[in-house]
């Protein structure tokens, strides 16, 4: 057999009987396969709160809003008090009809008063071909996205 492609497309030709079902005709068929190759890597497009917002209720719920589908993000979406290196408990899950775009992180229990917190999407995010999230693409490496906020009293 010999193949082709020029980036978009792969061709082949094939003598084999077994490629296309019932093929009894002793010849030898053409196969092509147009595919689209994925280039653009994932960023957060939107965060609630929004960076330096203050007087954020203690109970709030995270969000990040992704440029496109992405997966890992249980592990790589944290929130941590300003100057500590343990994250907050809390539950991660995409929001209910969005694709997997839209992400929301629960913490288990109310926030701290008056306190500034840090939330991390790490590069462990990734899409569908494996891109890892980078936030910054003009940078070099993977950037992760990071932004910080202060709850109420």
């Amino acid at each position: 057999p010999s193949i082709s492609s020029d980036g978009r497309f792969v061709a082949f030709d094939s003598g084999a009987s077994k490629l296309v079902a019932n093929d009894t005709n002793r010849s030898t068929d053409v196969f092509v396969h147009e595919f689209e190759v994925d280039t653009t890597v994932p960023k957060v497009a939107s965060v609630v709160p929004a960076e330096g917002a203050t007087g954020v209720f203690r109970d709030i719920n995270l969000k990040a809003t992704f440029s496109e589908r992405v997966y890992n993000v249980k592990d790589n979406f944290k929130l941590y008090p300003e100057g500590s290196s343990t994250p907050v408990d809390a539950m991660v899950k995409p929001v209910e009809g969005t694709n997997y775009s839209k992400w929301v992180l629960n913490p288990d229990g109310p926030l701290k008063a008056r306190t500034t917190y840090i939330a991390k999407v790490k590069t462990g995010v990734k899409d569908k071909v494996g891109h890892s999230l980078d936030q910054y693409p003009d940078q070099a490496g993977n950037q992760p996205m990071q932004w910080s906020f202060k709850t109420e009293r």
